[in-house]
């Protein structure tokens, strides 16, 4: 087999100019028919009437998704788009109501000058800048990934796809749903909360579209590093096929059934959700979606590594490199005389590889 080099030869420009002092825009939600002071005016002009069918543009489209999550809506995101045609309105009119429902600013897809500045200013105690200019963060107690403490959610799809075990521990969705509410009612109470919409896989016809929710800047600066960002028209219409709430600054409750600590991260593979409590370190939302993606792919008969890959310029045969973190994969994968395809996660499928992760 030769597999051939699927990813693009740059990187795309960030949706935010690096610099930027615009404040960032306010997704507070007011009653229908007006959209709020704060929305922008391409917002305003794609707003539709309150009890219709919300258009999928952009803004609009982003706006709904966002307040229904952090208003506390159950709904996977594989159901979104029934849940904003025909139940969101109304839902929206009644939360309205209600004094709790006070939403922080939206981060979208902000770029890593902003993220940084924010992070500098917001998180001084943990935050500082290197002699290089790179972002420094402490994590917590949490300095690495907590593999006891992450749960797999038992459900009737992914249970005769999982191997259960040590490894792979199972978690009742009564367990997984009071988790997930205790992050989103924690997001919700943040002042601001970063958003990043973004894509694992280089292949389009693989690749999978992820959003992120966090309230620390540097999980959305690792993130936004990791991932490939959706810009232009890869937003139009965004609904992602899995969600990463990550509210690590809180503790999860112990007294909630499976929970073995303060600290738990839970993946619904049938829902398209993941949870995080009780940890800062962000790894846990990279290995998080690895897992989605050795999950998926094998469901589609593709084959996810976690290798380097490289590519020879005279002949393009490929060349995997295999080991456990810290063996020696990027080294390997650094050769001067072969282009790079990437150093980490990779999908090998009938048309070539493809990395997970973009590479900057």
């Amino acid at each position: 087999a030769k597999p051939s080099n699927l990813n693009p030869g740059s990187d795309a420009s960030r949706a935010t100019p690096p610099g930027s002092t615009e404040p960032p825009p306010s997704l507070s939600p007011s009653p229908p028919p007006s959209p709020p002071p704060a929305y922008s005016a391409a917002m305003a002009a794609t707003a539709a009437p309150p009890l219709g069918p919300r258009l999928s543009t952009n803004a609009a489209l982003f706006s709904d998704q966002i307040t229904a999550m952090l208003a506390g809506a159950d709904v996977a995101p594989s159901q979104y788009d029934d849940y904003y045609k025909e139940m969101q309105p109304q839902v929206f009119h009644h939360d309205r109501a209600d004094d709790h429902l006070k939403m922080p600013i939206i981060m979208r897809n902000a770029s890593p000058a902003l993220i940084i500045e924010l992070s500098l200013k917001y998180e001084s105690f943990d935050s500082s800048l290197t002699a290089t200019g790179a972002l420094s963060c402490l994590s917590g107690a949490k300095t690495g990934r907590s593999p006891k403490d992450k749960r797999i959610v038992d459900s009737p799809e992914s249970n005769k796809n999982v191997w259960w075990g040590p490894v792979n521990i199972p978690l009742s969705h009564q367990s997984f749903m009071i988790n997930r509410e205790r992050a989103v009612d924690y997001l919700r109470t943040r002042e601001r909360v970063f958003v990043v919409d973004a894509f694992a896989g280089h292949d389009p016809e693989y690749r999978l579209k992820i959003r992120i929710i966090c309230s620390r800047a540097y999980h959305a600066l690792f993130m936004n590093n990791m991932l490939i960002p959706a810009e232009g028209k890869d937003l139009d219409n965004f609904v992602p096929d899995f969600v990463i709430y990550n509210a690590g600054s809180f503790p999860a409750n112990r007294y909630v059934d499976g929970m073995t600590s303060s600290c738990s991260i839970d993946l619904n593979l049938e829902r398209g959700e993941m949870v995080i409590l009780g940890t800062q370190y962000a790894g846990e939302m990279k290995k998080g979606v690895l897992t989605l993606m050795m999950y998926h792919m094998t469901n589609r008969s593709q084959l996810c590594l976690h290798s380097s890959a490289n590519e020879s310029t005279l002949t393009g045969e490929s060349t995997l490199f295999f080991g456990l973190s810290g063996t020696g994969k990027t080294t390997l994968s650094a050769d001067p005389a072969r282009l790079l395809i990437g150093d980490d996660e990779h999908v090998w499928t009938e048309k070539g590889l493809f990395n997970v992760w973009t590479e900057k």
